[in-house]
Parts: structure tokens; sequence; C-alpha cells
């Protein structure tokens, strides 16, 4: 691919990793919003109609499925976005790597909090890492590290 290529390509999933979080944010505050039956004091307006048709828990569903969705999007595009610009598969492997990482951490953190019956004193720990998952945030730190790395072999 042409260094030319490669830049449009690489904002375009930028642009579309920008997108995704904002498409996220919006989703995950009108679906909490209707499960708190906020839009029955605020402009009803603001809520798209799509969710009020939902009870809270087929809403609640509806929240850890999108989680799923938004997570593998973000990560899949936060790889490739790598791949593509440093066009090295040992990048890529280690920003999945991360990502791995983190899931791990959720998915213990879960686990183990469920079991043990401490789940009010790891939510907040474990909701941040999910939003790790499912925002860009993690690439905006892995990728100037790579810029980093690169530059200093």
């Amino acid at each position: 691919m042409s260094n030319k290529r490669k830049i449009i390509f690489f904002t375009f999933l930028l642009l579309l990793l920008t997108i995704l979080a904002i498409a996220r944010e919006y989703t995950f505050v009108w679906i909490n919003a209707t499960i708190n039956n906020y839009y029955k004091t605020t402009n009803n307006s603001e809520i798209p109609a799509f969710f009020l048709q939902f009870e809270k828990q087929e809403l609640y569903k509806l929240k850890w499925i999108l989680s799923l969705l938004f997570g593998g999007l973000n990560i899949f595009i936060s790889v490739t976005a790598v791949f593509i610009y440093f066009n090295s598969k040992n990048y890529a492997l280690f920003t999945l790597s991360i990502y791995g990482i983190a899931g791990f951490l959720l998915v213990t953190g879960y686990l183990l909090a469920k079991f043990l019956n401490f789940k009010e004193f790891v939510y907040d720990f474990l909701h941040d890492v999910l939003l790790l998952l499912q925002t860009p945030i993690l690439f905006i730190l892995i990728f100037p590290l790579l810029l980093f790395y690169k530059k200093n072999q």
C-alpha cells in the first residue's frame, strides 16, 4: 500500500473510532435514561422511541450485547489501524495483547466479585476496564507508545 493510501486509510480508521465512541456514548445514555425512567421527567424527544418499546430486563440484555459489539469493533479497528500504520504483525499482536489483558482483568474481576460476593466494591473498577475496551482510550495510549518505541529502535 502506498504511503498516501496508508495515511488516508489510517485517518479513516481514526475517524471511525471516534464515530463509534460517540455512537456508543449516546446509545448507552439513551438506554440508561430509559431504564431509569428519566424520559418521563425530561424532554421525551431526546430519547429515540426505539428504546421505549423495551422492558428493563431487555434493555439490560441489550446493554451487554452492545458492550460486546462496541468492544469487539473497537478492538478490531484499533488492531487494524496499528497493523496498517506500522505494517507490523508484532505491533498488531502487542496491541491485541493489551486489549486481551484488559479483557482478562474484566472477566477475572467479574467472576471473583460474583463468587466471593463483593460486587459493589469492584463495580466501578470493572466498569472502567469495560470502558477501556469499548472506547479508543487504550488506542490513544498504545499508539504513541508504539511510535516512541519504533523511533528509538
